[in-house]
């Protein structure tokens, strides 16, 4: 009687400690996990798309630019989304000693606000020697000039200069406390060149 009741609790201990492992570790959890992934690149790639899109939204012909503190307001909502972004700009000068892009002897254009934003801060459009040589000066017809080859940096430093520049890209934060803020571009039709009081 007595080997009889181990038997039975042995069984009883065997059943419970096969439901617990079902339950921890059921036949379809492989398949459930390998759909989480397909799911999560899914989204990854759908986040990517949508950036690309925003990107092109953004460079629509036309559309003008918000200034940099409505830009940064947009950034603490939206980190992740491009912005158009006009202002003016301070003196740009050249670097004394430019660091180079890959084998450009040609520093890239650091196109400054020439104002503060409400923290004390300041917005930078980089733009480099691959973007700036492709851009052309535009004309008060409509019409537009391509740069002057070897030329091309101190062209688009004197028009930004003078009338500013409209840049579109994703904000990043810098600075001691995040104070400063800077749009990289990476194409020519993230930098337009207009001629300010004109309505380009």
């Amino acid at each position: 009687m007595l080997a009889k009741l181990s038997l039975v609790c042995v069984l009883v201990v065997i059943g419970i400690a096969a439901q617990q492992q079902a339950l921890a570790d059921p036949p379809e959890a492989a398949a459930l996990a390998e759909r989480a992934r397909d799911i999560e690149g899914l989204i990854a790639s759908l986040e990517k798309e949508l950036a690309h899109v925003r990107g092109q939204l953004a460079r629509l012909p036309g559309r003008r630019g918000v200034t940099p503190q409505e830009a940064v307001d947009q950034y603490q909502r939206s980190p992740d989304v491009p912005v158009t972004v006009e202002f003016g700009v301070e003196p740009v000068g050249y670097p004394d000693a430019p660091a180079r892009l890959l084998d450009d002897p040609e520093p890239a254009i650091s196109a400054t606000w020439d104002n503060r934003l409400v923290g004390g801060g300041t917005l930078t459009a980089i733009v480099p020697p691959a973007v700036y040589r492709q851009l052309k000066i535009p004309a008060l017809d409509g019409g537009s000039t391509p740069l002057t080859p070897g030329q091309e940096r101190a062209q688009v430093v004197k028009h930004i200069e003078t009338h500013g520049i409209r840049a579109t890209g994703i904000l990043q934060p810098g600075g001691l406390q995040n104070e400063d803020f800077v749009i990289r571009v990476s194409e020519p039709e993230d930098v337009v060149l207009y001629i300010k009081g004109s309505g380009q």
